[in-house]
């Protein structure tokens, strides 16, 4: 559990595995305190509060080790710059459904990609 200026809220890690069971990643998730993710005033917002504690108050390996971290994202988080600011060989960065993939956002996708950072649908 993470305290916040907004409350607290658990930061939740689902293991990913191969076909093997081997342990490859983890999926990075925001719950509140009741379990739920709906009460996050936007998808972009639970992404941000999921990859700044991962990132700065908990540690990156504390949460996921030798591991790579999968983080749902949304249309804003995908074309605001803090996505740059990711390490881009630890994450890999799953589109929501939501997206609109115009040509803007397949542009973004292609130069983002272009840069090393990974995608899954």
């Amino acid at each position: 559990m993470t305290n916040t200026d907004s409350g607290a809220f658990f930061l939740g890690r689902q293991p990913i595995v191969d076909r093997d069971s081997q342990l490859i990643a983890y999926e990075l998730l925001y719950r509140d305190i009741g379990g739920s993710a709906s009460s996050m005033k936007s998808k972009h917002y639970a992404t941000a509060n999921v990859l700044t504690h991962t990132l700065s108050l908990t540690g990156l390996d504390n949460i996921i080790g030798k591991y790579l971290a999968f983080v749902n994202i949304d249309n804003r988080f995908l074309e605001h710059d803090m996505i740059l600011s990711v390490p881009k060989e630890r994450f890999v960065f799953e589109l929501d459904a939501s997206i609109d993939f115009d040509e803007k956002i397949l542009k973004r996708l292609e130069d983002l990609y272009l840069q090393g950072y990974s995608f899954a649908f």
